[in-house]
């Protein structure tokens, strides 16, 4: 569990020292929507589980950055809805949640900021990002920030649901990529990791098959792991995670560039998420390069 967000947030309640802008700071793939939950029914003392139960109207207003990028229409509305508002009942503070601050456009910051020199007294402003680096320094200087680690999953005897857990700790994320389907592509694509000791060529038709939109994170995520362990059994003789038994190392090459496989494997990842990336384009340039690491 994160017990030092859990802590900051009811030891402010105790104190009766709320800050009138928070910054929830996570990794990406960390499902942000409970510790929002957690953070409205401490506050004002309600009982909600799931999201889709909290009301945002009133005292619980909501800019979603998630999946599109926030205008400047966006956050002046909200703004103008939240301290207009005079539907406070039972002492209950009225709440402005913006997600994902770091995809907002920068008029719509500028916005934000002017807002945030002067918050009124009786709206907090919780603000989340899966990317800090890109949250204005700025924004960050107003706000008072808390960091949100993945919290640590129940090992399972499937090593691939275990791998799962260790990319994310959003629940609806774990349920899609433990389907049967996925859970298949993952073990044809640690065969074909193998394999690719010997025929490289299996592997990188497999990849040009297997990867979409939807399982690139998944599957990438995976190829990174591998290529770590091995790099650090070659390095130092030690597993952090087991996945790669310390018997079978020895037969992959250890002159191999593992740490350029990585990066590659990363940059990917990274254009593979742009909405302005040609998908099959990003993903054949990516097979070639690994291709070239393998020299055949």
């Amino acid at each position: 569990m994160n017990n030092s967000y859990y802590q900051i947030i009811e030891n402010s309640i105790q104190k009766n020292k709320l800050s009138q802008v928070y910054l929830l700071i996570s990794s990406p793939h960390i499902n942000m929507d409970k510790y929002i939950i957690h953070f409205i029914n401490k506050i004002n003392n309600e009982q909600f589980d799931i999201k889709k139960k909290i009301n945002f109207i009133d005292p619980y207003f909501l800019v979603d950055g998630k999946k599109d990028s926030i205008k400047k229409e966006d956050i002046i509305n909200a703004i103008k809805n939240s301290t207009e508002s005079t539907m406070i009942k039972n002492n209950k503070s009225k709440i402005l949640i913006i997600k994902n601050i770091e995809n907002g456009s920068p008029s719509s910051l500028n916005a934000l900021l002017k807002f945030l020199e002067n918050v009124p007294n009786n709206l907090i402003v919780l603000l989340t990002t899966n990317n800090k680096n890109k949250v204005l320094k700025t924004i960050r200087s107003r706000s008072f920030e808390i960091n949100i680690n993945r919290e640590k999953q129940t090992l399972s005897k499937d090593k691939f649901i275990n791998f799962i857990s260790l990319i994310t700790d959003d629940n609806e994320l774990i349920d899609k990529y433990s389907s049967k389907e996925n859970l298949a592509t993952l073990n044809e694509l640690s065969d074909y990791l193998y394999l690719a000791r010997t025929n490289p060529l299996e592997l990188m038709l497999f990849l040009y098959k297997s990867i979409t939109i939807d399982n690139v994170y998944l599957i990438c995520s995976y190829m990174q792991l591998f290529y770590a362990e091995l790099y650090c059994l070659f390095s130092n003789g030690i597993s952090s995670t087991n996945f790669i038994k310390t018997n079978e190392y020895l037969s992959f090459k250890s002159d191999f560039k593992y740490t350029k496989a990585i990066k590659i494997i990363k940059d990917f990842i990274k254009l593979s998420t742009s909405s302005n990336a040609n998908f099959k384009l990003q993903k054949s340039k990516f097979i070639i390069k690994l291709k070239e690491l393998y020299g055949k």
